[in-house]
């Protein structure tokens, strides 16, 4: 995954854009990981596997 600074981000916003078509991009500020950039294809298709998973919390209760 693309690693950038928040600083790197504020001075090449299209450079991080970019990166983020190709796969996930980090922004880290202070050292620390802060957001991940992801293209809304990449978003919308983790939202869809999230839904298909079974909700693991339910069939548990009923155990």
């Amino acid at each position: 995954m693309k690693q950038f600074t928040a600083s790197e981000l504020h001075a090449a916003p299209a450079e991080v854009c970019e990166q983020a078509y190709r796969g996930p991009v980090e922004i880290f500020k202070n050292r620390r990981r802060k957001f991940v950039i992801l293209a809304a294809s990449d978003y919308d298709e983790l939202v869809e596997k999230a839904r298909s998973v079974p909700d693991q919390q339910s069939n548990d209760s009923h155990a």
